[in-house]
């Protein structure tokens, strides 16, 4: 049961009554005059307040449970019959899915008031007594209005293993989970108005951010050590969205050496201010105004290069403290200007306002000289893998501004979504037995493994066709129409598509380099001469620019199978996969950097050109093999040995980027680091 002074269950006469007894509790604590005269009276004055506000919503409950329970009743008694007298079949299924769902409900309501039965048996035990933390603490909230200092280490639990914490294992149920799931979320909305939206697929620890930033004072500081994974997955970019307009990013620390060495996840440590909170939501967010006053705060990115105890000293501490941002408003690849590197240390100092903009994603075509901010939304960043863990390398890369940002040269389109794959994709068996014309059937790369481990798209060995037709029944041939009618009769045409028919597809397209959704050990990016549709596990890539310029696309093919383009979709990807694969969704690559091939000198375009034809002549192998190191051992006390084909593809990008010898050795260590690292993480989590 949650219970706050804020919470919209408790109606305002028991608020008052609420408000009342807190300021009571503080004046007893200051030993100044109130109404009652001893602690006892207080905490019995407290239990029929509680007790009340129990009362209250059972009474609701009850209310609620009998409206249920004679909807319900109403279902069972209704029958759908059609004009002819006879049963709606069609009709009646719905009314029983609507009853079924009903019982739910019921379900979830019965539930609620036998918890709240226990809680009314509880409420005289000293050890089970309701918690709330502006009466138990309402000397703190009174005086100072919450806490200097919150420090937590939160429970490390998956949001598939969230359940209620008063049931056993045994007891609850799916439903359980749903529902105490949507009490947390709305307990985050109770705390800070402005969160109109939190990930249901967030870890448990997120939902103590919010609770533990709720309880300091206007000066207060807040420490947390976590997972690290909100820095970079998906369900970590509400509460990075609601940290950068609303609460000062003091530092995010990380070391090498994990803090707790029986804990099979990485951890940072977060120190953040007091939230400056205004009743507005999200949607109202305007970029500059009071309504997001921390955008304008310093967030400090601290990697320390040595374990915490040798690192924390009030010498390093300070200089951290007193480092500077000395470039602002811009991209990444000129912030990078702000990274300042000691022997112990390395700290990426940047503006909150231009975290923001670098995880902001416009609609496509918008000038952002029409404002900041003004159309589209936060789709979140890597704020581990770009800002905290990156290799030095990377930012070195970076210095040399010769890379772009992805999205500014290509369109990234997610491949075909079907809904009914067993309709439009068809093997060879398939398209045998239904006698389908090869006017509507057309090559399509289902999955990366149909490639044969070779950059080149060879349509004999694409196991599947696609079915596609877009012409009106009448017009079809005898064979094309009977299979539609067979997928009618397995009920296809029910599932939602998105064509103007049924069995058709709208707005597909074909590509000729492919970038696929998940990189394991292998990294290939497939390039296909006549364009090939695929499946929506992979990545669409198509230039804005060459339109007619189909040379470019075997350059930039060539280029994305380069060691380099390795090293940044390992910064810039996700590795949140089964067995270690890392993810790369459409969002990844449009943020990843990438050489501007159209700027390459014609004899290095050639380079590109020969290079990409020697690669296609072998199938690609894993990334250690490909770069000569083993991964059995300490990477960085091996010496680089690509294969020779690879050497000469590097070298055409790493002489374009100016690179030393030191740093080429250092872009082959740092991905093959990179990849160990998650596959090794990947291992210790199934232990």
């Amino acid at each position: 049961m949650m219970l706050s002074l804020k919470s919209p269950d408790v109606s305002e006469r028991l608020k008052r009554k609420l408000l009342m007894l807190k300021e009571a509790k503080e004046r007893y604590f200051y030993n100044m005059p109130t109404e009652f005269g001893s602690r006892e009276e207080i905490l019995e004055e407290e239990a029929r307040i509680v007790e009340e506000i129990v009362e209250e919503r059972l009474e609701k409950l009850s209310r609620r449970k009998q409206k249920l329970e004679e909807e319900i009743e109403r279902l069972k008694r209704t029958k759908q019959t059609s004009l002819a007298g006879k049963v709606a079949e069609r009709e009646q299924k719905k009314l029983v899915d609507e009853r079924r769902l009903l019982e739910h409900k019921l379900n979830v309501v019965e539930r609620e008031i036998e918890d709240l039965r226990k809680v009314e048996q509880n409420l005289r035990d000293p050890e089970k007594k309701l918690f709330v933390w502006e009466l138990d603490f309402a000397e703190i909230f009174g005086d100072k209005g919450g806490f200097d200092i919150v420090i937590g280490n939160p429970p490390y639990v998956r949001q598939e293993k969230i359940s209620p914490p008063n049931r056993t294992k045994a007891e609850v149920t799916l439903e359980d989970r749903k529902t105490y799931k949507d009490k947390l979320i709305e307990s985050v909305k109770m705390k800070f108005g402005v969160m109109d939206r939190i990930d249901k697929k967030s870890d448990y620890y997120v939902y103590f951010y919010f609770h533990g930033l709720s309880l300091l004072n206007e000066k207060g500081t807040f420490c947390f050590i976590t997972s690290n994974s909100w820095l970079d997955v998906g369900f970590g970019k509400h509460l990075q969205e609601f940290l950068l307009k609303y609460v000062p990013i003091i530092a995010i620390y990380d070391n090498p050496k994990r803090s707790f060495e029986h804990a099979s996840i990485n951890t940072i440590i977060a120190v953040f201010g007091t939230p400056w909170v205004s009743e507005r939501t999200l949607s109202n967010f305007k970029a500059g105004s009071e309504e997001c006053p921390a955008l304008k705060e310093m967030a400090k990115f601290v990697m320390f290069k040595k374990p915490f105890e040798e690192v924390l000293t009030a010498e390093n501490l300070t200089a951290i403290e007193n480092i500077k941002v000395r470039t602002r408003g811009e991209g990444i690849t000129e912030l990078v200007k702000n990274v300042i590197k000691t022997n112990d240390y390395r700290v990426f100092p940047v503006i909150q306002e231009d975290l923001l903009e670098d995880g902001w994603e416009y609609p496509e075509g918008y000038e952002k000289k029409k404002g900041k901010f003004k159309v589209g939304k936060y789709e979140g960043n890597k704020w581990g893998g770009k800002y905290l863990r990156a290799p030095d390398i990377f930012y070195t890369i970076l210095e040399k501004r010769k890379l772009i940002e992805f999205s500014r040269l290509y369109k990234i389109g997610r491949g075909i979504r079907t809904g009914i794959n067993e309709f439009f994709y068809l093997d060879e068996k398939e398209i045998r037995e239904h006698k389908i014309d090869n006017a509507f059937l057309h090559p399509l790369l289902k999955s990366p493994k149909e490639a044969k481990n070779n950059i080149i798209i060879d349509e004999k060995y694409l196991k599947f066709k696609l079915f596609y037709c877009d012409l009106p029944k009448r017009e079809l041939s005898k064979e094309v129409l009977e299979y539609i009618e067979y997928g009618e009769k397995n009920s296809w045409d029910k599932k939602n598509t998105i064509g103007k028919f049924w069995y058709s597809l709208d707005n597909l397209k074909k590509y000729k380099v492919i970038f696929p959704f998940q990189v394991w050990l292998t990294h290939e990016y497939f390039y296909s001469r006549k364009g090939v549709f695929i499946d929506q596990t992979l990545n669409g890539i198509e230039s804005k620019i060459a339109k007619k310029d189909e040379s470019h696309y075997e350059h930039l093919c060539s280029y994305l199978n380069s060691t380099l383009n390795f090293l940044l979709t390992e910064i810039y990807g996700e590795s949140q996969l089964g067995e270690g694969s890392l993810a790369v969704a459409s969002r990844e690559v449009k943020m990843l950097p990438v050489l501007n091939i159209f700027n390459l000198r014609n004899d290095y375009k050639e380079r590109l050109k020969n290079s990409f034809r020697l690669m296609s002549m072998r199938a690609v192998r894993d990334i250690f093999q490909e770069i000569g190191l083993s991964p059995s051992k300490p990477i960085y006390e091996q010496e680089p040995n690509p294969l020779p084909d690879r050497a000469e593809l590097d070298n055409i990008i790493f002489d374009e980027l100016g690179l030393t010898a030191a740093e080429r050795k250092e872009v082959y260590w740092a991905v093959c680091e990179l990849v160990k690292q998650r596959l090794e993480k990947a291992r210790s989590l199934k232990r």
